[in-house]
């Protein structure tokens, strides 16, 4: 899990001067291989939890980090 309280600091200090343009959830599930040896469903089930979290972060009062973006 993310440190929500320190992601709403952050968006609480970006201002003007120092806009917050994008937040990248850098996340994954690790599942090793050759890459030769990787299938389809391996590459697509390895990005499906850290995705899904992404969009359901939420910060301080409750609002989408994606709600504060410009």
């Amino acid at each position: 899990a993310g440190d929500a309280e320190a992601v709403a600091r952050l968006v609480a200090e970006a201002g003007a001067d120092r806009p917050l343009t994008g937040v990248v959830h850098a996340a994954g599930v690790l599942d090793d291989a050759v890459l030769l040896s990787q299938s389809g469903d391996r590459v697509d089930g390895s990005g499906v939890g850290p995705g899904r979290a992404g969009r359901e972060d939420q910060v301080g009062d409750g609002g989408s980090v994606r709600d504060r973006l410009p």
